[in-house]
């Protein structure tokens, strides 16, 4: 019976769902009647259920008619009770799949009472991952086969072309094995395959290539040394970097001693007031004692600074800072009281410096005895020219693929007036300019209430400056530049990247002026009203004006306007303009008295001749509305804050304007009623910029006055000598490296590459020379005008003596030496360096002359040493005469040393273990390095070494690269050549194909598709994807190639082809009508549904190309049969163009209705026609995803979302994996705190602290649930809190208590007012580690239960399921945010006090049930107590009863004539007089599996209504009867199943674990 029946379902294609529907009964059906069990249960899962299951899943269904739990290949997974003992079942209620699919419970969500249905989970149980069903659907028979509507008229023709659809060709369901790729080898993996052949392999060839997409980030080190890890503690990177601080400080520490290293520098309150010991300053004092600290630094008047500290103190208690000893300067110890909370906290104060101003001083605040701590004590300047920094931002989170982030500097205007600008000067940062030198200056930038951005190099010792100008916005614009070359680049949040290049002069002026970089701001704003807010200076009409009002940025910058009585009374004032130029007027407005007012521009020149006019309307609830818009666009009313509205508009004035009169009208109405104007401003930018304030002229994007609070962001300054930066590896050891892993795929070939450099700088091997920075005049023997002195030796060449300095060496014969100086002397000038006197030695006058330019120079010369070689000499090598009479050169610096064979290369490592070693490139001094590669797992590495043989040494990397290797047939020749596809498109003549291909670096020539013959030949050259429709001959059905054929010179590369066939799409169908006296019905589909009043259907259908005369062409939704007529109708006019566009009819129903119409039809008189495609008709307000029908309805199911996201909020912390350190703030003593890829450890020795926290904003009130994965020694725990102080709602007493396992532990809390984080800090002595993988917190609400499905039946039975639709009563699914479960692990519903849930349907006098469940008999207390387990009528008896506090018999009186109880596999007699009701309730303590089945029916006479109750005992929340506790499954017979018990108990306790 399998097999026939899975030839039917193999051979059926049908859309119906009755078909499938009825097959899915016939499986199931078979299965129940115990086909499925036993040796033919594979047949079934692997084969009849399977061949369902994929059918059900490639049409497309609804996962309802699935038959679960399967796997991925749709095999079915389980042996359900509901098959193996179905005789005489009658329901079967399970916190698991123990029927055939289908979900488990229906869950309301208490906030909305929303309710859905949940299905098992991939494992078939309830959990919070378990998928929530939602559906969608087309009611609709045949969406798109209109001709077996209803009525028609036949007023359509249908499309038969196909080809265009407002979906994808491939609508609806289609054979996805037919729609295959024909071509083998279309990526081209590596030369000829054996699938391809070319008429001449030796010009037409399949070669490798580098794509384009890079595959690592900071490819130049652009970013410091991100995204490279070092991969031990002897090996180092940095980047290039001139300014030796991170940007985002903003100045030295002026403090000495801050960390208390000792006691100096400090002046303090008499031991033991003060006491500076162990790194700290304590504080101690008795009865509010007088207790300080304080120390002088240097401040300048009129600059903004900041003081940061470490304290930790008395809770309550607080200390005050002062800028002065006697509080006479402007930090006031009135406005600095810090208060101590008990923990480590860090003080912060910014103020502007005064006269008095001299000092940082700490004293203590507040009376009785208690102590505090300080500690990192730094007072630093925070501003240069009218600008502050006012803390660090996070900066952009992404710039190549993969990300990175970074803090910036907020650095904000302070003041509307002079120059704002900030510098990096050398005395701060310890820079300095190389001379005659290429110097790059980079930095990321944001703009800030569109500030553009000047950046100088003030070269200090050098004659002049540079400065580029720089446009933050759009694609970013260099708009000046004076230096060498100037770049910017958009990255990402609005980031630019921008590079600004110089040569340095060769020449100092002045060596005492230190260099700096200056960032100044310029305005991108435009205001050409010389008065933007000060209205008394507008010429008056008859208006009263009240200024000092509160405006929309929260000043008093606003001014009511009163007219007098006339409809011209306003304000006005000109400004210049250009004729034919596009301008943006605007002002806030906030409402007054009148309901309109007017802005206007009229020419002052021309007669007062309007040339932008708006008139405006203000509605009783506060909104505008355009009255009139004369010559006047783009209209917006944007609101602001305080009640204001910022109105604008752009105009154009016409050739002969060039002056107008700004006014502003109050009221429209001849009236005395005011309105409240702020802020006017004319631009002539493209579009409204910023509001700009102007107070007597105006403002130009070019300007540089600033406004309070504007900007930028910045951060990662770089100066940096040459073009391009570089990352510098210091190795101490050889065999070290750094590296950067990258994304890869088994089995494909990459290619990394870099430019590198061994590093020229001393320090690396040992120097020879003694003094070589000639810091004393010793070691070196000097001819007599030869001078040591101020750090040099100075040659004086008089009258053409011979003039030097040298120093005695010792030299290994054969072996390779350097020596590198810094020298200068007479433009002309030679001088020699030698290894021996008697120029004999390995380094002559031969390979050691120099010749001096005038400027600094570095002299840097290699040789070998010979016998010879015994020293070091610089000295005059011109004949005399060429010196002239006088002449001078110096020396410094000099370094002799013999160079270590320093190499710098690349290796390739498997990333994914352990960076194990793949292979490694050629090893190379200098130059470009590459290398190809085959990856051998999912990520690889690239690694830098620098190897050296002796002493390690320094290299240099740049414009690193990883990318993947590609192949691409090229054709490289003027004949005409082929490549051939060797397989066949197929053996079905006639079949079309879509063969698709893409061409890339395209040089000349052209190429064709020769084969299969396209309907039009086409030539195809330049860069691009191209597709070509072609029919394979069905005359040599089966013998057609895929072939292309060059045309003439032909330079590109082929790649990515495809042969696909094309199947057939939908159709559109043409509509048209004629006018009639009557309307006119093109179509009509009738629906039998039953509508109840209130509810939502919506109609919708695709039109393109509608046209229509005398009225329109509807879409209509309306009764069909039942209440009275309803209808709601959308007009298909707008879909005009020739592009498709979906229309909608939404309609909610009054009245109950038994029929629905879709219609499309025409008015009486209209002329009507168009193009239309798709009809679908659903429940609910808004069309659905298109669902094709062609013949029945459909209905289906939707992606579907936990259940999670379901009663959960969005997330709410940041990286949950705890990978971006940046994101964290962290505290330790005597512990750490550190992230990797594995997430946070917590280091702690000796019982010191740590701590881990990130800020969230929440709810006070609400529930929330932390979800916390850790693993950490067992015995050992963590405090989990969400605020500091222990007053939130994880209160300081809440711990992540260890095992020693991995563990996932949830945290329910309702947040208070103190609630402002997610802080997680040690919380056991000892010396241990504990590592964090992930937190998650989000808000959540609980679960309740509204039905329990009875899985028996299909869901066909909705009178069998649980079921409870009070509120009050439902059980709940989950608690405290999770789902329940009992000692067994597995989840159950949650029975608490007062909770029941009932069956409708009849039951007979006899009844057999099997349940698992969990309580605890001992804890009166605890969460599952009281009663025992109730299947109870609501007339008064009961079914089954088990109860403690009774000495009846344990099971209830209505049909248990002999039945048994057992328990966990041991049989009771439950009719012992011995076994009372409370006896059998202490057996069933905690989680049990138990059955009552058998014995001889009994007839029972009473009145009862049998409904089946759980948990009420009498129809009622008794507290003295209910059932309490958790229910994880319960089978209900009513036939006797004494001869299967034992098979049920088996197959429930395979699962449950109970015995």
């Amino acid at each position: 019976m399998a097999g026939e029946l899975s030839q039917r379902i193999h051979s059926n294609f049908s859309t119906d769902v009755a078909t499938w529907s009825g097959f899915r009964d016939e499986i199931t059906g078979a299965y129940i009647n115990n086909q499925g069990t036993g040796a033919a249960y594979v047949d079934y899962s692997d084969h009849l259920i399977r061949e369902y299951n994929d059918k059900i899943n490639d049409l497309n269904f609804s996962k309802e008619l699935l038959i679960e739990p399967m796997d991925a290949g749709f095999r079915y997974v389980n042996d359900p009770v509901v098959g193996a003992f179905h005789s005489g079942l009658h329901s079967c209620f399970s916190a698991r799949t123990i029927g055939f699919g289908g979900p488990l419970v229906r869950v309301r969500r208490a906030s909305d009472n929303v309710e859905v249905d949940v299905r098992g989970n991939i494992n078939g149980e309830l959990s919070l991952n378990s998928p929530v069903i939602d559906e969608t659907e087309n009611l609709l028979p045949y969406s798109e086969d209109i001709s077996e509507w209803d009525e028609t008229n036949n007023l359509f023709t249908k499309n038969i072309t196909g080809n265009d659809s407002p979906l994808s060709p491939h609508t609806g369901y289609e054979f996805t094995s037919t729609n295959i790729d024909r071509i083998v080898d279309g990526k081209l993996t590596g030369k000829l395959s054996a699938n391809w052949a070319s008429s001449n392999s030796s010009l037409v060839s399949v070669n490798a290539y580098v794509s384009g997409r890079q595959l690592i980030q900071n490819t130049g080190f652009e970013r410091n040394a991100n995204n490279w890890t070092p991969q031990d503690g002897n090996i180092s990177v940095v980047a290039d970097n001139l300014v030796s601080v991170p940007t985002y400080q903003t100045g030295a520490n002026l403090v000495i001693n801050g960390t208390y290293t000792g006691a100096g520098h400090w002046s303090k309150s008499a031991d033991p007031i003060v006491v500076i010991a162990n790194g700290v300053a304590t504080f101690t004092v008795t009865d509010g004692g007088y207790a300080f600290i304080s120390q002088a630094i240097s401040l300048v008047s009129g600059r903004q600074y900041r003081v940061e500290a470490t304290v930790s103190g008395t809770s309550g208690k607080a200390l005050r800072v002062m800028d002065n000893t006697s509080d006479l300067g402007t930090l006031k110890s009135s406005e600095t009281e810090f208060t101590f909370d008990g923990t480590e906290q860090n003080l912060s104060f910014d103020w502007t410096a005064g006269s008095n101003s001299n000092a940082i001083q700490f004293t203590r605040r507040g009376v009785g005895d208690f102590s505090f701590t300080l500690d990192d004590v730094s007072v630093y300047q925070t501003n240069a020219t009218n600008m502050s920094r006012i803390g660090l931002i996070d900066g952009p989170d992404a710039y190549e693929p993969g990300g990175f982030s970074q803090n910036a500097a907020a650095i904000r205007e302070t003041t509307g007036i002079g120059e704002h600008s900030f510098q990096f000067a050398a005395d701060e940062y310890d820079f300095a300019l190389p001379t005659g030198a290429k110097v790059t200056a980079s930095s990321f930038l944001r703009s800030v209430g569109g500030r553009n951005v000047e950046l100088t190099f003030f070269n200090g010792n050098f004659s002049s400056s540079k400065s580029a100008r720089f446009e933050l916005t759009g694609d970013g614009t260099v708009a000046f530049s004076d230096g060498d070359a100037a770049t910017i680049e958009p990255v990402d949040n609005d980031y630019y990247k921008v590079n600004f290049q110089l040569t340095t002069p060769s020449t100092s002026v002045d060596a005492a002026i230190k260099p700096y970089v200056r960032f100044r701001l310029l305005r991108d704003d435009t205001n050409l009203v010389t008065y933007s807010e000060d209205f008394s200076q507008w010429n008056d009409v008859n208006t009263t004006l009240t200024a000092g009002q509160l405006d929309p940025f929260g000043g008093t910058g606003a001014t009511i306007f009163t007219p007098a009585g006339d409809v011209n009374d306003r304000k006005e004032i000109l400004t210049s303009v250009t004729s034919g130029t596009t301008y943006f007027g605007s002002v806030f407005v906030a409402t007054g008295t009148s309901d309109n007012f007017r802005v206007q521009f009229v020419d002052n020149e021309n007669g007062y001749a309007n040339r932008g006019l708006l008139k405006v309307d203000i509605g009783t609830d506060g909104s505008f509305s355009t009255d009139t818009a004369t010559l006047a666009s783009n209209v917006t009313y944007t609101p602001s804050s305080n009640g204001f509205t910022r109105v604008s508009f752009s105009f154009t004035p016409t050739a002969s304007t060039d002056q107008l009169s700004f006014r502003l009208f109050p009221d429209n109405d001849n009236g005395t009623a005011t309105t409240t104007f702020f802020g006017a401003q004319l631009s002539d930018e493209d579009t409204l910029p910023d509001y700009a304030k102007t107070n007597g002229s105006t403002i130009t994007s070019t300007g540089w006055a600033g406004d309070t609070g504007k900007g930028i962001d910045q951060f990662e300054l770089r100066v940096f000598e040459g073009t391009e930066t570089r990352g510098r590896v210091l190795p101490t050891s050889t065999s070290s490296y750094v590296f950067q892993p990258f994304a890869t795929e088994a089995g494909k070939q990459y290619r990394i590459s870099a430019s590198g450099s061994r590093s020229l700088e001393t320090g690396f091997a040992t120097n020879l020379v003694t003094n070589g920075t000639f810091a004393s005049d010793s070691n070196w023997t000097k001819s007599t005008n030869a001078v040591i002195a101020d750090g040099k030796a100075t040659m004086t060449v008089i009258s053409g003596e011979f003039e030097q300095v040298a120093q005695n060496l010792t030299y290994t014969n054969g072996q390779t030496y350097r020596v590198r100086a810094d020298v200068s002397g007479t433009s002309g000038g030679l001088m020699r360096v030698m290894d021996n006197g008697a120029n004999n030695g390995g380094l002559t006058t031969t390979n050691g002359v120099h010749e001096f330019d005038g400027t600094n120079q570095t002299v840097d010369f290699s040789w070998q040493a010979n016998a010879n070689s015994a020293n070091i000499s610089f000295a005059r090598h011109n004949p005399a005469d060429e010196w002239g009479s006088s002449g001078q050169f110096t020396v410094d610096n000099v370094y002799v040393y013999q160079p270590n064979a320093t190499q710098v290369q690349l290796q390739a490592l498997d990333n994914e273990n352990s960076n194990a070693f793949i292979k490694a490139s050629t090893a190379v001094f200098d130059g470009d390095i590459s290398m190809d590669f085959t990856a051998v797992s999912d990520t690889s590495a690239i690694a830098l070494l620098v190897s050296d043989n002796a002493v390690p040494s320094a290299g240099f990397f740049t414009n690193c690269s990883a990318k993947e290797i590609v192949y691409k047939a090229a054709w490289n020749t003027t004949s005409t050549q082929t490549l051939t596809q060797s397989d066949k498109l197929g053996t079905v003549g006639g079949k079309k194909y879509n063969i698709k291909f893409s061409i890339s670096d395209y040089e000349s020539g052209a190429i064709k598709l020769s084969n299969p013959t396209p309907s039009e030949e086409t030539l195809f050259s330049g860069d691009g994807t191209y597709e070509v429709e072609v029919i394979n001959d069905a005359l040599f059905a089966g013998f057609n190639d895929v072939q292309f054929k060059n045309q003439g010179t032909t330079n590109l590369k082929i790649t990515d082809i495809s042969a696909i066939e094309s199947l057939p799409v939908s159709p559109y169908y043409q509509v048209y009508s004629v006018p009639s006296d009557d309307n006119t019905i093109l179509s009509e589909s009738t629906e039998t549904l039953n509508v109840k009043s209130g509810d939502i259907f919506t109609a919708s259908v695709y039109a393109k190309n509608v046209h229509t005369t005398g009225g329109n062409l509807l879409l209509q939704i309306n009764r069909g049969a039942g209440g009275a007529f309803e209808e709601t109708f959308q007009q298909l006019d707008a879909a005009s163009t020739n592009e498709w566009q979906r229309f909608t009819a939404i309609h909610e129903f009054t009245e109950a209705h038994t029929q629905l119409r879709a219609r499309l039809f025409a008015p009486s008189g209209a002329r009507t026609s168009g193009q239309i495609f798709g009809f679908q008709l659903n429940r609910g307000s808004g069309a659905e995803p298109y669902i094709k029908t062609e013949g029945s309805p459909i209905t289906k199911e939707k992606n579907p979302a936990p259940l999670r996201d379901f009663l959960y909020g969005s997330e709410l912390v940041t990286d949950t994996k705890l990978r971006d350190s940046s994101q964290w703030s962290s505290q330790s003593t005597a512990g750490t705190v550190s992230f990797g890829d594995q997430g946070a450890t917590f280091t702690i020795t000796d019982g010191g602290y740590a701590k881990l926290k990130q800020n969230i904003t929440y709810e006070v009130g609400k529930t929330y649930i932390a979800t916390i994965n850790a693993v950490g020694v067992s015995g050992t725990k963590l405090r989990v809190q969400d605020d500091d102080g222990g007053a939130g709602g994880l209160s300081n007493t809440v711990f992540f208590s260890f095992d020693g396992t991995n563990q996932t532990l949830t945290f329910p809390f309702v947040a208070t007012a103190d609630s402002d984080s997610i802080l997680l800090s040690r919380s056991s002595a000892g010396t241990y580690k504990t590592l964090v993988k992930s937190i998650s917190v989000r808000e959540y609400e609980d679960g309740f239960c509204t039905l329990w499905y009875d899985q028996s039946n299909f869901g066909t039975k909705a009178e069998r399921n649980f079921q409870q639709p009070t509120a009050a009563y439902q059980p709940a699914v989950t608690f405290s945010g999770t789902i329940p479960t009992g000692a067994n692990g597995k989840p159950g519903v949650r029975w608490d006090f007062g909770k029941n849930m009932y069956i409708s349907d009849q039951f007979p006098n006899k009844l057999d049930a099997f349940f698992v469940s969990d309580f605890d008999v001992s804890d009166a207390t605890g969460i599952f107590r009281q009663k025992h387990i109730y299947f109870t009528s609501s007339g008064n008896k009961n079914y089954i009863i088990m109860e403690s506090g009774s000495t009846s018999t344990s099971i209830g009186s209505l049909g248990n004539l002999n039945k048994t109880l057992r328990v966990n596999g041991v049989d009771y007699d439950p009719n012992d007089p011995e076994l009372t009701r409370s006896g059998a309730f202490e057996l069933l303590d905690h989680n049990k599996l138990y059955s009552v089945v058998g014995g001889v029916s009994s007839t029972y006479t009473g009145t009862h209504d049998n409904i089946l109750n759980l948990g009420f005992y009498n129809s009622n929340p008794s507290t003295s009867f209910n059932f309490e506790g958790l229910m994880q499954e319960t089978l209900i017979y009513t036939g006797s199943q004494l001869t299967t018990r034992t098979g049920i108990e088996k197959n429930m306790n395979d699962h449950y674990g109970m015995f």
